[in-house]
């Protein structure tokens, strides 16, 4: 698997965005967050403690413009910067729709330094 973002700890800028992207998300304690794109699961840094934290990557060998990509039922939803590389955004979209529950939050991001 290709890492796509290795200099990732290097830039201040997309912490900012993750810090700022996970207060959004205003998880609590109990909650269950899935982290779609997670990457080397840097939002826990952010996240509260003793929560039910998932996390997917294409690093980890989720394929998320497979069909057969299936996602449980979450209180918060995490997808920074991962819509734009997949074939299949609409697809991926849908499934954190479904697995949202009905009070949940979603956090979706794409990458834009303007």
């Amino acid at each position: 698997m290709v890492d796509f973002w290795p200099e990732l700890h290097k830039d201040p800028y997309a912490f900012k965005r993750l810090k700022t992207s996970v207060k959004l998300l205003e998880a609590q304690e109990g909650d269950t967050v899935l982290d779609l794109g997670c990457h080397q699961k840097e939002a826990l840094h952010f996240l509260p403690d003793k929560i039910n934290y998932k996390g997917f990557d294409y690093l980890l060998g989720n394929d998320f413009d497979s069909e057969s990509f299936l996602l449980p039922t979450a209180e918060r939803i995490l997808c920074l910067e991962t819509l734009e590389h997949l074939k299949f955004p609409g697809r991926l979209l849908k499934k954190i729709a479904n697995a949202l529950s009905p009070e949940g939050r979603a956090v979706i991001s794409l990458p834009n330094e303007a």
